[in-house]
């Protein structure tokens, strides 16, 4: 994106949410904030987390403007995404190859959960996310990630984590990391390491 104005708001150091949880990696993005109608860059925290039952999924930390954001999700929603992922490179490919700007959304379903975890208190919802392909011009296209606005129990107050959008090589990676192998490996691995290290400090 052209001409990125930068926050001058502190970020909030992310912290994960679970006791069992690795950080698989951290991506660039872009947030867009509809209030005051400008565009930030902002860092991605990539985890894989066990839950309660075992089972390993993944979580999406961000804090576009003062309020940390946790979006989590399960074993299907890695797969929607890797699907909408292989779409927006198919979909750039024509793009380029045609010199064309382009917006389009490429799939919405809903996820496990996003957490507001603002200075007061944390609060869970379930809302749909969608996925969708977008030009800043005809040689740079973006994967947006999309939230939308939703009611919070007070009625003055709405959650709004707004857009963010991934260039081209951040969506690679986390193509890379979402991949099945990848994320229950290094997460599994990063677990057993932190137990070592626990265990040395007693």
């Amino acid at each position: 994106m052209k001409n990125i104005i930068k926050m001058v708001f502190m970020l909030l150091i992310i912290t994960p949410m679970y006791s069992q949880e690795i950080i698989l990696t951290n991506l660039k993005a872009y947030h867009y904030n509809t209030i005051f109608k400008m565009t930030s860059e902002i860092k991605l925290q990539i985890n894989g987390v066990v839950g309660e039952d075992g089972e390993i999924f993944g979580a999406i930390y961000f804090a576009p403007l003062m309020v940390e954001y946790a979006a989590l999700f399960s074993k299907e929603n890695r797969v929607e995404v890797l699907a909408a992922i292989k779409k927006y490179k198919e979909w750039r490919t024509i793009a380029i190859n045609n010199k064309v700007e382009y917006a389009k959304d490429i799939a919405t379903f809903p996820i496990y959960a996003v957490v507001d975890n603002n200075f007061l208190k944390k609060t869970v919802y379930n809302p749909n996310l969608t996925l969708r392909f977008g030009s800043s011009d005809s040689s740079n296209h973006f994967l947006f990630f999309v939230f939308p606005e939703l009611d919070t129990d007070n009625m003055f107050i709405k959650m709004t984590p707004d857009t963010f959008s991934l260039d081209y090589a951040n969506v690679v990676v986390l193509e890379k990391i979402l991949q099945e192998t990848n994320i229950v490996t290094k997460t599994s691995e990063g677990i057993e390491l932190q137990k070592k290290n626990d265990a040395l400090f007693q």
